[in-house]
Protein backbone atom coordinates (compact mmCIF):
# COMPACT_ATOMS: atom_id res chain seq x y z
CA UNK A 1 0.00 0.00 0.00
CA UNK A 2 1.67 3.76 -0.45
CA UNK A 3 1.40 6.09 2.02
CA UNK A 4 -2.09 8.24 2.17
CA UNK A 5 -1.40 11.46 0.32
CA UNK A 6 -3.15 14.46 2.27
CA UNK A 7 -4.37 17.51 1.34
CA UNK A 8 -5.88 20.68 2.99
CA UNK A 9 -9.75 21.17 2.59
CA UNK A 10 -10.33 23.57 5.12
CA UNK A 11 -7.89 25.59 7.49
CA UNK A 12 -7.62 23.09 9.95
CA UNK A 13 -8.41 19.74 8.41
CA UNK A 14 -6.35 17.14 6.07
CA UNK A 15 -7.78 14.95 3.12
CA UNK A 16 -6.57 12.00 1.95
CA UNK A 17 -8.51 9.89 -1.00
CA UNK A 18 -7.70 6.08 -1.69
CA UNK A 19 -9.22 3.54 -3.76
CA UNK A 20 -10.55 0.96 -2.06
CA UNK A 21 -11.95 -2.53 -1.87
CA UNK A 22 -15.48 -3.48 -0.39
CA UNK A 23 -14.91 -5.06 3.00
CA UNK A 24 -16.83 -8.46 3.44
CA UNK A 25 -18.91 -8.87 6.65
CA UNK A 26 -20.10 -11.86 8.42
CA UNK A 27 -22.57 -11.70 11.00
CA UNK A 28 -23.33 -7.61 12.35
CA UNK A 29 -19.43 -6.19 12.03
CA UNK A 30 -16.16 -7.80 11.77
CA UNK A 31 -13.82 -5.30 14.24
CA UNK A 32 -10.00 -5.35 14.71
CA UNK A 33 -8.16 -4.90 18.60
CA UNK A 34 -4.63 -3.80 19.46
CA UNK A 35 -3.44 -5.96 22.27
CA UNK A 36 -1.20 -4.36 24.56
CA UNK A 37 -0.91 -7.11 27.12
CA UNK A 38 0.51 -9.72 24.69
CA UNK A 39 1.70 -7.14 21.99
CA UNK A 40 -0.80 -8.44 19.15
CA UNK A 41 -3.41 -7.58 16.45
CA UNK A 42 -6.74 -9.92 16.58
CA UNK A 43 -10.23 -9.74 14.45
CA UNK A 44 -13.81 -10.87 15.89
CA UNK A 45 -17.14 -10.66 14.87
CA UNK A 46 -19.63 -8.34 16.34
CA UNK A 47 -22.40 -10.90 18.39
CA UNK A 48 -20.32 -13.31 18.35
CA UNK A 49 -18.71 -14.15 21.70
CA UNK A 50 -15.07 -16.02 21.71
CA UNK A 51 -14.80 -14.91 18.31
CA UNK A 52 -11.49 -12.55 18.28
CA UNK A 53 -8.71 -14.37 16.60
CA UNK A 54 -5.04 -13.48 16.01
CA UNK A 55 -3.84 -11.66 13.10
CA UNK A 56 -0.56 -11.64 13.86
CA UNK A 57 1.91 -10.73 16.10
CA UNK A 58 2.61 -6.76 16.75
CA UNK A 59 6.72 -5.11 17.21
CA UNK A 60 7.38 -5.06 20.71
CA UNK A 61 6.78 -1.47 21.51
CA UNK A 62 3.65 -0.31 23.58
CA UNK A 63 0.25 -0.24 21.28
CA UNK A 64 -2.46 2.17 22.52
CA UNK A 65 -5.01 2.55 19.94
CA UNK A 66 -7.03 1.54 16.77
CA UNK A 67 -8.94 3.69 13.78
CA UNK A 68 -10.38 2.69 10.61
CA UNK A 69 -8.15 2.65 7.80
CA UNK A 70 -9.05 5.02 4.23
CA UNK A 71 -10.26 1.52 2.83
CA UNK A 72 -10.78 -2.19 4.37
CA UNK A 73 -6.80 -3.64 3.88
CA UNK A 74 -5.50 -1.46 6.79
CA UNK A 75 -6.58 0.09 10.28
CA UNK A 76 -4.78 3.48 11.88
CA UNK A 77 -2.45 2.52 15.48
CA UNK A 78 -0.55 4.79 17.83
CA UNK A 79 2.02 3.43 19.60
CA UNK A 80 4.41 4.79 22.38
CA UNK A 81 6.02 7.12 19.56
CA UNK A 82 4.60 6.26 15.68
CA UNK A 83 1.68 7.01 13.94
CA UNK A 84 1.12 3.48 11.86
CA UNK A 85 -0.45 1.89 9.31
CA UNK A 86 -1.82 -1.73 9.86
CA UNK A 87 -2.43 -4.67 7.59
CA UNK A 88 -5.62 -6.13 8.27
CA UNK A 89 -4.15 -9.13 6.38
CA UNK A 90 -1.64 -9.66 8.74
CA UNK A 91 -1.10 -6.90 11.67
CA UNK A 92 2.27 -5.85 9.55
CA UNK A 93 3.00 -2.88 9.36
CA UNK A 94 2.54 -0.68 6.08
CA UNK A 95 3.47 2.96 6.93
CA UNK A 96 4.85 5.04 9.70
CA UNK A 97 5.39 8.13 10.48
CA UNK A 98 6.62 10.37 14.19
CA UNK A 99 4.81 13.05 14.90
CA UNK A 100 5.45 16.21 16.77
CA UNK A 101 3.30 15.63 20.01
CA UNK A 102 2.69 12.01 21.92
CA UNK A 103 -0.50 10.69 22.05
CA UNK A 104 -3.02 7.59 22.26
CA UNK A 105 -6.02 7.75 20.91
CA UNK A 106 -7.08 8.17 17.74
CA UNK A 107 -10.72 8.13 15.86
CA UNK A 108 -11.61 7.94 11.84
CA UNK A 109 -14.36 10.16 10.49
CA UNK A 110 -14.79 8.76 6.72
CA UNK A 111 -17.06 11.78 6.21
CA UNK A 112 -15.79 15.01 7.01
CA UNK A 113 -12.28 13.99 5.82
CA UNK A 114 -10.22 16.04 8.53
CA UNK A 115 -7.53 14.92 10.60
CA UNK A 116 -7.35 15.63 14.74
CA UNK A 117 -5.87 14.57 17.61
CA UNK A 118 -6.50 15.70 21.51
CA UNK A 119 -2.50 15.71 23.68
CA UNK A 120 -4.03 15.96 27.14
CA UNK A 121 -1.41 14.45 30.14
CA UNK A 122 0.33 15.20 33.43
CA UNK A 123 1.86 18.65 32.71
CA UNK A 124 0.49 18.96 29.15
CA UNK A 125 -3.12 20.88 28.38
CA UNK A 126 -6.03 18.48 26.90
CA UNK A 127 -7.10 19.90 23.22
CA UNK A 128 -7.85 18.78 20.35
CA UNK A 129 -5.58 19.13 17.44
CA UNK A 130 -4.91 18.34 13.83
CA UNK A 131 -2.32 16.25 12.26
CA UNK A 132 -0.87 16.23 8.78
CA UNK A 133 -0.30 12.55 8.11
CA UNK A 134 2.78 12.84 5.50
CA UNK A 135 4.81 15.63 7.96
CA UNK A 136 3.63 14.53 11.05
CA UNK A 137 2.66 18.63 12.38
CA UNK A 138 0.55 19.27 14.59
CA UNK A 139 -2.32 22.33 15.17
CA UNK A 140 -4.41 22.98 17.82
CA UNK A 141 -8.07 23.33 17.79
CA UNK A 142 -8.95 24.02 20.71
CA UNK A 143 -8.89 23.09 24.39
CA UNK A 144 -11.26 20.05 25.70
CA UNK A 145 -11.66 22.04 29.70
CA UNK A 146 -14.63 20.10 31.04
CA UNK A 147 -12.50 18.83 33.62
CA UNK A 148 -10.76 16.64 31.41
CA UNK A 149 -6.99 17.90 32.54
CA UNK A 150 -7.40 15.54 35.86
CA UNK A 151 -8.86 12.44 33.64
CA UNK A 152 -6.81 9.86 32.31
CA UNK A 153 -8.17 10.22 28.51
CA UNK A 154 -7.70 7.06 26.66
CA UNK A 155 -10.68 6.28 23.57
CA UNK A 156 -12.02 8.56 21.42
CA UNK A 157 -14.15 7.23 18.47
CA UNK A 158 -16.66 8.92 15.27
CA UNK A 159 -19.79 8.44 14.09
CA UNK A 160 -20.17 10.11 11.02
CA UNK A 161 -23.87 9.52 10.54
CA UNK A 162 -24.30 12.08 14.00
CA UNK A 163 -21.20 13.84 13.13
CA UNK A 164 -20.29 13.20 17.09
CA UNK A 165 -16.93 12.89 18.54
CA UNK A 166 -16.81 10.51 21.86
CA UNK A 167 -14.06 10.47 24.46
CA UNK A 168 -13.94 7.76 26.62
CA UNK A 169 -11.86 8.16 30.20
CA UNK A 170 -10.03 5.59 31.98
CA UNK A 171 -12.28 6.39 35.17
CA UNK A 172 -15.20 5.18 33.20
CA UNK A 173 -16.87 8.71 31.91
CA UNK A 174 -17.85 9.47 28.38
CA UNK A 175 -17.74 12.94 27.04
CA UNK A 176 -18.85 14.39 23.69
CA UNK A 177 -16.37 16.46 21.92
CA UNK A 178 -17.47 19.81 19.63
CA UNK A 179 -14.67 18.76 16.56
CA UNK A 180 -15.17 22.36 15.86
CA UNK A 181 -13.90 24.09 19.08
CA UNK A 182 -12.84 21.19 20.86
CA UNK A 183 -15.11 21.59 23.75
CA UNK A 184 -15.69 18.77 25.87
CA UNK A 185 -19.38 17.88 27.59
CA UNK A 186 -20.00 15.19 29.86
CA UNK A 187 -22.33 12.35 28.61
CA UNK A 188 -22.44 10.05 32.29
CA UNK A 189 -20.50 7.55 33.38
CA UNK A 190 -20.28 3.93 31.04
CA UNK A 191 -19.94 1.91 34.69
CA UNK A 192 -16.42 0.62 32.90
CA UNK A 193 -13.08 0.50 34.79
CA UNK A 194 -10.98 0.51 31.52
CA UNK A 195 -13.08 1.64 28.84
CA UNK A 196 -9.65 2.13 26.48
CA UNK A 197 -11.61 3.06 23.57
CA UNK A 198 -14.50 3.74 21.31
CA UNK A 199 -15.62 3.25 17.54
CA UNK A 200 -18.37 3.16 15.39
CA UNK A 201 -19.85 0.08 13.56
CA UNK A 202 -20.66 1.07 9.84
CA UNK A 203 -22.94 -2.43 9.88
CA UNK A 204 -25.02 -1.83 12.59
CA UNK A 205 -24.94 1.89 13.28
CA UNK A 206 -23.94 1.50 17.01
CA UNK A 207 -21.25 2.55 18.93
CA UNK A 208 -19.05 0.30 21.11
CA UNK A 209 -16.87 0.26 23.17
CA UNK A 210 -13.79 -2.21 24.58
CA UNK A 211 -13.29 -2.75 28.52
CA UNK A 212 -9.34 -4.21 28.29
CA UNK A 213 -10.28 -5.30 32.44
CA UNK A 214 -13.08 -7.01 31.57
CA UNK A 215 -11.91 -8.55 27.96
CA UNK A 216 -15.63 -7.98 26.83
CA UNK A 217 -17.20 -5.48 24.09
CA UNK A 218 -20.00 -3.19 24.40
CA UNK A 219 -22.76 -1.43 23.01
CA UNK A 220 -22.69 2.19 23.93
CA UNK A 221 -24.95 4.60 24.58
CA UNK A 222 -24.61 7.77 23.19
CA UNK A 223 -27.10 10.01 25.41
CA UNK A 224 -26.81 8.41 28.57
CA UNK A 225 -23.19 6.41 28.05
CA UNK A 226 -25.09 3.16 29.52
CA UNK A 227 -23.35 0.08 28.06
CA UNK A 228 -24.44 -3.13 26.93
CA UNK A 229 -22.49 -6.40 26.72
CA UNK A 230 -22.41 -7.38 23.36
CA UNK A 231 -19.49 -9.75 22.92
CA UNK A 232 -16.41 -11.50 25.75
CA UNK A 233 -13.15 -12.08 24.22
CA UNK A 234 -11.46 -15.28 24.13
CA UNK A 235 -7.72 -14.88 23.00
CA UNK A 236 -7.20 -10.98 23.62
CA UNK A 237 -6.63 -9.84 27.54
CA UNK A 238 -5.76 -6.35 27.49
CA UNK A 239 -7.02 -4.65 24.31
CA UNK A 240 -6.41 -1.06 23.75
CA UNK A 241 -7.34 -0.64 20.47
CA UNK A 242 -10.59 -0.83 18.75
CA UNK A 243 -11.79 -0.42 14.85
CA UNK A 244 -14.27 -1.51 12.73
CA UNK A 245 -13.72 -2.91 9.52
CA UNK A 246 -14.90 0.13 6.64
CA UNK A 247 -17.69 -1.26 4.12
CA UNK A 248 -17.74 0.84 1.06
CA UNK A 249 -14.66 1.80 -1.24
CA UNK A 250 -13.40 5.31 -1.41
CA UNK A 251 -13.77 6.55 2.13
CA UNK A 252 -11.62 9.19 3.44
CA UNK A 253 -11.16 9.48 7.53
CA UNK A 254 -10.44 12.28 10.36
CA UNK A 255 -8.38 10.96 13.00
CA UNK A 256 -8.84 12.21 16.46
CA UNK A 257 -6.30 11.69 18.69
CA UNK A 258 -5.48 11.88 22.77
CA UNK A 259 -2.64 12.16 25.14
CA UNK A 260 -0.66 10.16 26.34
CA UNK A 261 -1.94 8.47 30.03
CA UNK A 262 -0.91 6.24 32.47
CA UNK A 263 -4.01 3.93 32.95
CA UNK A 264 -3.22 3.24 29.09
CA UNK A 265 0.08 1.83 29.36
CA UNK A 266 0.46 -2.40 29.82
CA UNK A 267 -0.20 -4.07 33.20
Amino acid sequence: MQTPNPRAVRALAIAALVSAAPASFAGVGEFFLVDNGDTSFYRGQVGISASDSLVGALPAMLWYDLAPGFDASFVFAVTQADFVALSTADGSVLTSIVPDREFISIATDTATSSVTQGVPGTGQLAELITLDTATGQTTSIGELGAGTDALSLVGLGFDPVTGGLYLTAGSGELFSINANTGAAQLVGSTGLGMPFDVDYNPADGNMYVTDAGRDELFILDRNDASVTLNTSYANSDFATGLAFAIPTPGTTALLALTGLGAARRRR
